[in-house]
């Protein structure tokens, strides 16, 4: 039956009385909703999403246009559809975490699957009214000032670019009137967001930097937050102003809102003041200050008060490398002296992926905060491929992982929870006003912290992930900021940042009806540019088009100024043939460094490339312009080698008379290895001896002109070596190009072994 809006009207107004919504056919014509039999994930570590479910069922249709799939309140990304199964990208989930309900809707109708998706924000998260956050990048190249020098790290050379100041120190502190659990604050780390995700990479498009902005009328400022270091204890630091003058640092608003810059003995250890005198700083105590917004109101990011150059947190004086016992101080949410462990700062190690810093370095180390990405990633040679590392980075263990774990906390100040984990973010920032300004793609994955100290682990970005950030362009002018104005026309303006931050949680009992958090972050950050392959030609796409074995520039289709790699050219090392039968062609062969390389041939590549104890020029197979494994292995007994060094060859050895291996002695005077007549040489190297069957050595002894031996191997023995002229001993070279152990003429023979030289006082070997 089917009502026009008149007759609805008709209806009610004659008293029929409501009618319930199965009295009405919907507004599509048949209502046959999908069905939903799993989902193939049900939750996740954290609240960022991204991942991928699959989603089992009947109705879904193949149209993906066509269909609605809801995780919450938001949609998910359709990645691929069959009328029964449907693969989705998670989207990221609420501030609170939770359970949410998974709705699909097409045109006939929709329905509630049965399971609910978990965004599991941990027990340690789930009575947050507040959150205390604090970044201490004092080690990091662009945080702080940090002049460390030792054998261990070398020096960083960052106190000249400092991005954070002198001390290297932001947070934040805020509360709420209600119970609001929540993943960090807006600005953990560098650009960091709400999140913390699981132990795999986690994508968002765009990223997000959440922040719960319809709750800003319900924050309560939780007052003053104030550290306190007990190794800085009866230290004291005086500023050097009028008497009259009144001063605050950091997030006073009146006086001298710079830190004055003083070091030395004017600033420790009370050379100057002691903590009696008025005005005096006690340098145990690090207080966080609200600094308001223009309008008044509390913008709840919290500057540091602390006047001296130093890392507060260090665990002894000056020395990053130990862990520190700090207590915390927030009275108004009842925080009353609790003594946490925190961990030393950590050092960030980049091992690949980025230009080397320091000269004879082959990666940043951990100067890549002001170093540049490398351009292609590439670990086999030849071509770079998805499943290739980009980024690799190290760090050493904290011990304070250990202490990881959920405790009894029924009073308020009590420690309820701590976690300890590291995380690596990479994120786009663009910096185009003319509408485009956000975090088009953001990358973050969790790592585990704990292990032994003695070894160091790593963390790397695969190239699958980087080449899901678009190309950015640094700003005009370079560094964080840039120097210039930005064109509105250019949409590609921006940053890749890349952070890497060791994160300590700990959850605090507070007389407030929940928890604060207090979250402490040490690591190292860096701003770049990053060109993405995908968007270049031919011949800067870090790929090899024409399969030949090299890519971009080592192809030479690609020089003086290509853009297209079209195919092999002439030179021996790019025509596509297997010059040297060594099986393997261009740049697949080992002896090829570049594509215009004229000599495939592997016997100049100080290898053993047949495995059989001769290199190069010393193996028979390379004679006469051949290669290392061009013929069947040669019977060790008749391949002209004395392979026991005994003086002896193939069959002249009583080894061969026996077996078809040279090898070892044999028990007669000339074959034993034993120098019996005392005349400073053995066995074959003896005049006496004429074969290895000799019994007996002379005491004769003979001058190394006059052994028949080449004593220098330069392949002229006695007198026919010109060291012979001038003495009794046959050593060395000489200056002709017959007796000077060189190539002259590249035809892999020198010397002696080359058939244009029959004598060593030949002054040319040929062409």
């Amino acid at each position: 039956m089917t009502h026009k809006p008149g007759s609805l009207l008709l209806l009610l107004l004659a008293g029929v009385g409501c009618a319930t919504q199965s009295q009405f056919e919907p507004y599509y014509d048949t209502w046959a909703p999908p069905s939903v039999s799993a989902l193939s994930v049900t939750s996740e570590a954290g609240n960022i999403g991204g991942g991928t479910v699959e989603i089992t069922g009947s109705g879904f249709g193949t149209d993906a246009s066509k269909i609605v799939v809801q995780f919450g309140d938001d949609n998910a990304d359709i990645l691929a559809i069959e009328d029964g199964r449907l693969e989705v990208r998670v989207p990221q989930g609420p501030i609170t975490g939770g359970a949410v309900e998974v709705r699909i809707a097409t045109p006939t109708g929709f329905t509630t699957a049965a399971d609910s998706y978990v965004y599991d924000v941990g027990a340690l998260y789930a009575e947050q009214i507040g959150h205390i956050q604090i970044n201490n990048f004092w080690e990091s190249c662009l945080g702080g000032q940090s002049d460390r020098i030792d054998e261990a790290y070398g020096t960083t050379g960052c106190q000249d670019v400092s991005y954070l100041g002198y001390v290297g120190i932001d947070g934040v502190a805020e509360a709420l009137s209600f119970v609001y659990p929540r993943l960090h604050s807006e600005n953990i780390g560098f650009f960091g967001g709400t999140d913390q995700a699981g132990s795999e990479w986690v994508i968002e498009r765009p990223g997000q930097i959440g922040y719960a902005f319809g709750v800003e009328d319900l924050h309560q400022d939780i007052g003053a937050v104030t550290l306190e270091n007990e190794i800085w204890d009866g230290d004291a630091w005086c500023p050097e102003l009028d008497s009259l003058a009144s001063y605050r640092y950091g997030g006073g608003v009146e006086g001298y809102a710079d830190p004055v810059s003083v070091t030395g003995a004017d600033v420790i250890s009370g050379a100057n003041c002691d903590l009696d005198d008025e005005g005096a700083y006690d340098l145990s105590k690090l207080e966080f200050c609200t600094t308001p917004n223009d309008d008044g109101t509390s913008s709840f990011v919290y500057t540091p008060d602390w006047p001296v150059e130093k890392n507060f947190f260090a665990g002894k004086k000056n020395d990053y490398t130990k862990s520190a016992t700090i207590t915390i101080r927030a009275p108004e949410v009842g925080i009353e002296g609790l003594e946490v462990d925190i961990p030393e700062s950590v050092v960030v190690y980049n091992e690949q992926g980025f230009e080397p810093v320091l000269e004879g370095e082959t990666a940043a180390q951990d100067l890549w905060s002001i170093s540049a990405m490398q351009g292609c990633f590439d670990d086999a040679g030849g071509s770079e491929t998805l499943d290739d590392v980009a980024l690799t980075f190290a760090w050493d263990h904290s011990t304070i992982s250990e202490q990881d774990g959920t405790f009894e906390c029924d009073e308020a100040g009590e420690l309820c929870a701590q976690s300890t984990y590291v995380r690596l973010t990479l994120t786009s920032l663009s910096l185009n006003w003319f509408g485009t300004v956000g975090y088009p793609v953001r990358a973050t994955i969790v790592a585990s912290d704990g292990g032994p100290r003695d070894e160091r682990p790593t963390l790397e970005v695969p190239s699958s992930v980087l080449y899901q950030f678009p190309t950015v362009r640094l700003p005009a002018g370079g560094g964080p900021g840039g120097g210039g104005l930005l064109s509105s026309t250019t949409s590609d303006w921006g940053y890749i940042v890349v952070t890497f931050e060791r994160v300590t949680d700990y959850s605090i009992r507070t007389d407030a009806g929940g928890t604060v958090v207090f979250s402490y972050t040490t690591g190292d950050f860096g701003f770049f540019g990053w060109d993405n392959p995908t968007d270049a030609d031919g011949c800067h796409n870090c790929l090899d088009d024409d399969g030949d074995g090299w890519s971009d520039s080592d192809d030479p289709d690609c020089l003086a100024g290509g853009t297209e790699e079209t195919g092999p050219g002439e030179a021996a090392c790019n025509d596509g043939e297997d010059n040297d039968g060594d099986g393997f062609s261009d740049g697949r062969d080992a002896s090829c460094e570049s594509g215009s390389d004229t000599d495939e041939s592997n016997c100049s590549n100080e290898t053993d490339d047949d495995a059989d104890s001769l290199v190069d020029l010393d193996d028979p197979d390379c004679l006469a312009g051949g290669n290392e494994g061009d013929s069947e292995p040669v019977d060790a007994c008749a391949d002209g080698v004395d392979g026991d060094s005994d003086g002896w060859v193939d069959l002249e050895d009583p080894d061969c008379l026996s077996g078809a291996s040279e090898t070892g002695f044999g028990e007669t005077a000339c074959n034993d290895n034993d120098d019996n007549d005392a005349d400073g040489v053995a066995d074959a190297l003896d005049p006496d001896c004429d074969a290895a069957e000799d019994t007996e050595e002379s005491a004769a002894a003979a001058t190394g002109c006059t052994d028949g031996l080449d004593g220098d191997l330069d392949g002229w023995p006695d007198l026919d070596d010109p060291d012979c002229a001038t003495g009794t001993e046959e050593l060395g070279f000489g200056t002709t190009a017959c007796n000077d152990a060189l190539d002259n003429d590249l035809d892999l023979t020198f010397d002696a072994l080359d058939p244009e030289c029959d004598d060593a006082s030949d002054d040319d070997e040929g062409a």
